[in-house]
C-alpha cells in the first residue's frame, strides 16, 4: 500500500537482488511520485505580489508638500533660536553673578580695612588721651614725688 494519491505521477522501480552464497532473490519496489505544480503557482503569486509592493513603495506620491515642509522648517529655526538666547542668557546671568560676587568682595574688605583703620586711630586716640591725662594729672595725694626714699609708704624699701 502506498501513501501516494493516485492521481500523481509516479515512477516504479523494481529491482532483483541474488545472494550469491544462499541463493535467494529478493525483489524490491520503490515508488517516487513527482510534486504537482501547485506549490510552483503558490511561490509565484508571492513572488508577484512582493514585487508589486515594492514597486507602489518606490514609486508612491511624497505626501508633504511644499507648505508643511517649510513650516516644519520655520519652527525648527525657531527652537534653535530660543535655545541660543537661553544658552547665552545663562552665559550673561554667570557673568553678572560673577561680577556681583567680586564687587562684595572688594566692599567687604573695603569695609574691613576702614574698620581696622578706625579702630586704629581710636586706639592711637586711647593712648593720646592716656598720656595726656598723666602728663596733667596732679600727683595723687599722700605720695611725695621730691626725695629718693622719704619714707613714705610704697616709696623705697620698707
Amino acid at each position: 500500500m502506498t501513501d501516494l494519491p493516485p492521481d500523481e505521477p509516479k515512477t516504479v522501480e523494481t529491482r532483483t537482488r541474488v545472494d550469491p552464497v544462499t541463493g535467494t532473490t529478493a525483489q524490491v519496489t520503490r515508488e517516487r511520485s513527482r510534486s504537482s505544480g501547485a506549490a510552483w503557482w503558490a511561490a509565484a503569486i508571492v513572488l508577484v505580489v512582493a514585487i508589486i509592493a515594492v514597486a507602489y513603495v518606490v514609486t508612491r506620491p511624497q505626501t508633504q508638500d511644499n507648505a508643511s515642509l517649510a513650516a516644519a522648517t520655520q519652527q525648527g529655526a525657531q527652537t534653535q533660536a530660543a535655545q541660543d538666547a537661553s544658552t547665552l542668557a545663562q552665559s550673561q546671568a554667570q557673568g553678572l553673578a560673577a561680577q556681583v560676587q567680586a564687587n562684595a568682595n572688594a566692599a567687604q574688605a573695603s569695609a574691613a580695612q576702614g574698620a581696622a583703620e578706625r579702630a586704629q586711630a581710636a586706639a592711637q586716640n586711647a593712648q593720646d588721651a592716656a598720656r595726656n591725662a598723666a602728663a596733667t594729672a596732679p600727683p595723687p595725694a599722700g605720695l611725695d614725688n621730691g626725695g629718693p626714699d622719704n619714707g613714705g609708704p610704697g616709696n623705697g624699701p620698707g
